[in-house]
Protein backbone atom coordinates (compact mmCIF):
# COMPACT_ATOMS: atom_id res chain seq x y z
CA UNK A 1 0.00 0.00 0.00
CA UNK A 2 3.00 2.11 0.40
CA UNK A 3 3.40 2.75 -3.23
CA UNK A 4 0.63 5.19 -3.78
CA UNK A 5 1.97 7.81 -1.21
CA UNK A 6 4.55 8.21 -3.91
CA UNK A 7 2.22 7.53 -7.53
CA UNK A 8 -0.50 9.01 -6.33
CA UNK A 9 0.78 12.97 -6.28
CA UNK A 10 3.12 11.90 -9.53
CA UNK A 11 -0.06 11.43 -11.26
CA UNK A 12 -1.99 14.37 -9.82
CA UNK A 13 0.77 16.86 -10.43
CA UNK A 14 0.68 16.08 -14.31
CA UNK A 15 -2.62 17.45 -14.16
CA UNK A 16 -1.36 21.15 -12.33
CA UNK A 17 -2.22 20.30 -8.71
CA UNK A 18 0.87 21.03 -5.87
CA UNK A 19 2.94 17.85 -5.74
CA UNK A 20 3.82 18.15 -1.95
CA UNK A 21 -0.20 19.08 -0.99
CA UNK A 22 -1.72 15.73 -2.75
CA UNK A 23 1.10 13.62 -0.66
CA UNK A 24 -0.48 14.65 2.51
CA UNK A 25 -3.55 14.83 1.64
CA UNK A 26 -2.76 11.24 0.38
CA UNK A 27 -1.39 10.36 3.83
CA UNK A 28 -4.20 11.79 5.48
CA UNK A 29 -6.93 10.24 3.47
CA UNK A 30 -5.36 7.04 4.20
CA UNK A 31 -4.76 7.14 7.86
CA UNK A 32 -7.94 8.30 8.32
CA UNK A 33 -9.49 5.41 5.70
CA UNK A 34 -7.61 2.77 8.34
CA UNK A 35 -8.41 4.11 11.39
CA UNK A 36 -12.59 3.84 9.99
CA UNK A 37 -12.26 1.14 8.55
CA UNK A 38 -10.21 -0.89 11.75
CA UNK A 39 -12.33 0.88 14.78
CA UNK A 40 -15.93 1.35 13.20
CA UNK A 41 -15.80 -1.91 11.12
CA UNK A 42 -13.86 -4.03 13.23
CA UNK A 43 -12.36 -5.15 9.75
CA UNK A 44 -8.13 -5.09 9.38
CA UNK A 45 -7.45 -3.80 6.42
CA UNK A 46 -5.73 -0.93 4.78
CA UNK A 47 -7.45 1.53 2.72
CA UNK A 48 -5.71 4.09 0.45
CA UNK A 49 -6.95 6.39 -2.38
CA UNK A 50 -7.71 4.67 -5.71
CA UNK A 51 -5.72 4.80 -8.61
CA UNK A 52 -8.14 4.32 -10.97
CA UNK A 53 -9.88 7.66 -10.07
CA UNK A 54 -6.85 9.94 -10.21
CA UNK A 55 -5.09 8.37 -13.35
CA UNK A 56 -9.39 9.36 -15.10
CA UNK A 57 -8.91 12.74 -13.71
CA UNK A 58 -5.56 13.72 -14.65
CA UNK A 59 -5.31 12.03 -17.84
CA UNK A 60 -9.39 12.51 -19.33
CA UNK A 61 -10.91 15.02 -17.63
CA UNK A 62 -7.78 17.85 -17.04
CA UNK A 63 -5.43 16.68 -20.16
CA UNK A 64 -8.29 15.98 -22.75
CA UNK A 65 -11.35 17.68 -21.99
CA UNK A 66 -9.57 20.90 -20.26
Amino acid sequence: MAYIIFVNPSIMAASGMDQGAVFVATCIGAAIGCLLMGLFANWPVGLAPGMGLNAFFSFTVVSEMG
